[in-house]
């Protein structure tokens, strides 16, 4: 079949070709006819003009004086060419003679299209004056284009020079084009007929041969089909010639549906596969003798040959392939060959040994983790890795459940090759034989250390968030007491202003509260509870601000150092408490440093990556600005590192220390999302790293907390106090009442709701924002706006800070006085409130 459709395109081939040759003759007798016909119209119109100039001439010699010569020359050249019969020009040829007048072309004579249609003149520079311009501008020659009635024509022209005219030849394209028109298609159709005819007899002649190969072929094909194994004719190329059955069916099932004749290797095989083959075949036709060899395709493999097809005479183009199915064979090899890549590739560490515990093999983990690698572990025994960390006796323990054929567990602390302990989690096993003896041990191994690591800092963090609530909790009771006993002192003393003993007394006392007041705010900045005022701030303009009290107040031993990035990012941070901290970790350098150093304070931008916060559960990525505080003191061991920011934990000898600084300082940095990291050698000194988070964009600052000044009075004006603490409500109203105020009361919801409904008059709301029964400072101060809606607010609370989400009511965050207050702090706050309309004063 495939023979009888090569016969049938070959023969078409030949009809194109006929076609094709036929048709390009005839461009070229064409080409060549309007060549001639150019060059006898380029003889005629010069033999005419020189006639022409010859009668002219002759007409001025003998012409009597007076008469005009060229008129009469003029006029026996029309009646000449009126006369003259076109035979030689053929059906569209004729004579222009024309002279130019002006800007347009007179048409003198014309063989052709003298009826009233076609113009007298035509203009000098229009399209369809070519020929006759060209001949009046004294110009000779030919030219294909348009003639003065817009028909297409080959013309050539020449100019007669004693008459002022110029005479053009021409014919139309036309009629040239017309005559070889007619002689191509009649050869073609010849030439169709001839090889037609030729192509039948020719099949007629080869359909018997035809029949006897395909007959041949079909015996030859059943006795491939009835074989089993894969049989394939190629070509160099690798493309398939011919296939039986079992290949065909084997092939369609691999990758693709339908026929494999005519198709490559590399559509039905894997590529590696493919590739194998193409190389085998070019060595087979190269060296002219068979080459066998395995591959595996998917779950299966061949054994293959691969032969040349050798013919009379001829080098061998074509190849034949034979494959076998070994897959059974080999199955077990390729399921070794999958365990030794799996465990090669493993991400653990894989140790495999003899009975007396050489290393026979081990993984490339292995060498990862432990820098030892293959040539320098095998042969050596696993206790290369021993750090001392497990006794003898856990040793041999671990050999005695080994050797009973049990299954170890456990953890090591072992030693790579550059000395680094590591820890890693390993499971060892006894691999035996077919008779349960046992040939070998067999040992996967995970390295742990960063998850100790991670998990260390976790257990850290949440004792500090314990340790934190608790003091939280404290810190804010203490509050509310020493505003009691402050607000008290204050009224007392100036209720004995005139008695010096009981003044001195109450002063004492005060400052007592005070410096217990002081010691609450360091616990609630531990416990991240303290209200905090965050302002846009450039770390590097704080830092030489505090860098001259430094100096100043650190003594003349400890030199002052900086070393600040030429521009930071802002930070979002409450200023004053950036400065205690600052001021907290001077005095701790200083103390670190008896005999005088040096302290450095660094600042620097710096982005924190996933592989630093991994380490940190509560750090998240991004930029952040480091402000960094050095010394070169006595420094730290690695177990007083690890406490050094718990609350009350101090080095330092009783009285000189309240172990709160760093925790406070560490409880700053976490309220204002930063993070702090510590870095400390013996004897070499100690670095304490903040890391504030970046301000995502630009942000104005906040002007500076105006002065003290003197409390103003607040004759007639009416404020509500809400507090369900009743000694701390009554202090507060009396401290209220003593400035001038009408003082209404609540401890609850309902109270304080009703009282502002029923007041005449209502100018401020001063609420805890921690009150019992459910209801929050927020929503009651809400609930009184919503009443009252001129009503100003100011809250006050032993820690919490104003919530990221306010209630609806409140569209901006009301001022807070932190407890425990004063009383002149609490009327500065009022004061800027309500006289200046204002953020509070401090």
């Amino acid at each position: 079949m495939q023979d009888r459709k090569r016969v049938a395109a070959l023969i078409l081939i030949l009809i194109a070709v006929a076609v094709v040759v036929s048709a390009t003759a005839s461009v070229v007798l064409y080409q060549a006819a309007v060549e001639r016909e150019r060059l006898r119209l380029i003889d005629l119109v010069r033999s005419q003009a020189r006639l022409m100039e010859a009668v002219a001439e002759f007409d001025q010699a003998h012409l009597p004086a007076g008469e005009d010569a060229a008129a009469a020359t003029l006029g026996q050249i029309k009646t000449a060419f009126t006369r003259f019969q076109r035979t030689g020009l053929g059906a569209s040829g004729e004579f222009v003679i024309g002279r130019r007048e002006g800007e347009r072309i007179v048409l003198l004579l014309r063989h052709r299209h003298t009826g009233v249609d076609f113009p007298a003149s035509i203009e000098w520079s229009g399209p369809t004056a070519g020929p006759i311009r060209a001949a009046l501008s004294g110009q000779s020659g030919s030219m294909v284009g348009t003639d003065y009635a817009g028909d297409a024509v080959i013309a050539a022209y020449e100019p007669v020079a004693i008459l002022g005219l110029g005479l053009v030849a021409k014919v139309d394209l036309w009629e040239i084009r017309a005559r070889y028109v007619r002689a191509a298609a009649l050869s073609g159709l010849i030439t169709l007929i001839v090889v037609a005819g030729a192509a039948a007899l020719v099949y007629r002649l080869i359909a018997p041969v035809m029949r006897s190969l395909e007959e041949s072929e079909s015996r030859v094909r059943a006795l491939l089909d009835a074989s089993r194994d894969e049989m394939m004719l190629l070509s160099a190329d690798g493309t398939i010639l011919a296939v039986n059955a079992a290949a065909e069916q084997r092939l369609s099932d691999a990758r693709h549906e339908g026929a494999a004749i005519g198709h490559g290797l590399d559509r039905f095989l894997p590529e590696r596969v493919a590739a194998a083959r193409m190389r085998a075949i070019k060595n087979v036709l190269a060296r002219g003798a068979p080459v066998r060899f395995e591959e595996a395709i998917g779950d299966r493999t061949n054994d293959c040959c691969i032969y040349p097809v050798k013919g009379a005479d001829q080098p061998s183009s074509e190849v034949a392939l034979h494959a076998h199915d070994v897959t059974a064979d080999r199955r077990k090899e390729a399921e070794l060959r999958l365990l030794y890549r799996a465990i090669e590739q493993s991400p653990v560490s894989v140790v495999v040994t003899d009975p007396a515990a050489r290393i026979l093999y081990v993984n490339p983990k292995f060498s990862e983790i432990t820098g030892y690698s293959q040539v320098e572990a095998v042969g050596q025994n696993p206790r290369i890795l021993q750090s001392g960390n497990k006794t003898k006796e856990e040793y041999a323990a671990l050999w005695q459940q080994l050797t009973a054929g049990q299954v170890w567990r456990g953890e090591f602390i072992n030693r790579k090759r550059s000395g680094e302990l590591y820890c890693e989690v390993a499971s060892i096993a006894p691999i035996k034989d077919q008779n349960g003896k046992i040939t070998n041990y067999v040992a996967v191994k995970e390295d742990v250390t960063r998850l100790k690591a991670t998990e260390a800092q976790l257990r850290q963090a949440q004792k500090m968030e314990a340790i934190g609530q608790l003091t939280g909790g404290i810190a804010h009771d203490f509050n509310n007491l020493l505003t009691i006993i402050i607000g008290n002192l204050q009224l007392i003393q100036e209720s004995v202003a005139n008695d010096e003993m009981l003044r001195v007394f109450a002063e004492d006392a005060l400052w007592s509260a005070q410096r217990g007041a002081e010691l609450t705010h360091r616990l609630l900045a531990f416990a991240r509870r303290q209200p905090l005022t965050p302002t846009a701030s450039d770390l590097n303009a704080v830092v030489r601000g505090i860098s001259d009290l430094f100096r100043r107040t650190l003594g003349s031993a400890i030199e002052i150092r900086e070393a600040l990035a030429e521009s930071v990012h802002p930070v979002v941070v409450d200023r004053s408490e950036l400065e205690r901290a600052l001021v907290n970790l001077a005095i701790n350098a200083r103390d670190a440093m008896p005999d005088g150093g040096v302290l450095t304070i660094t600042t620097e931008n710096l982005t924190l990556g996933e592989n630093y916060t991994a380490r940190y559960p509560d750090v998240a990525p991004g930029p952040y600005v480091l402000l960094a505080v050095t010394d070169n003191g006595i420094g730290m061991s690695p177990e007083t590192k690890s406490r050094i920011l718990e609350p009350f934990f101090t080095t330092k000898p009783p009285g000189r220390g309240s172990g709160l600084g760093l925790s406070m300082v560490y409880g700053f940095l976490k309220q204002s999302g930063g993070h702090v990291s510590v870095y400390s050698e013996l004897g070499r000194g100690t670095t304490v790293k903040l890391y504030f988070p970046a301000a995502p964009a630009p942000m104005p600052a906040v002007p500076e907390k105006g002065g003290r000044g003197v409390a103003p009075t607040f004759a007639g004006q009416v404020v509500l106090v809400i507090e369900d603490h009743e000694r701390l409500r009554k202090v507060a109203c009396a401290m209220l009442a003593r400035a001038g105020f009408v003082v209404l009361e609540a401890g609850d919801c309902e109270s304080a709701l009703a009282q502002a409904a029923a007041a005449e008059r209502l100018d401020l709301v001063f609420t805890d924002l921690d009150l019992a029964g459910g209801m929050s400072g927020h929503e009651i101060a809400a609930r009184v706006q919503a009443l009252r809606p001129g009503v100003k607010l100011l809250y006050t609370t032993g820690y919490s800070s104003v919530p990221a989400s306010l209630p609806d009511a409140l569209s901006q965050p009301p001022p807070i006085v932190a407890k425990p207050y004063a009383r002149g702090t609490l009327l500065r706050h009022i004061g800027a409130l309500l006289l200046a309309g204002g953020e509070p004063v401090a």
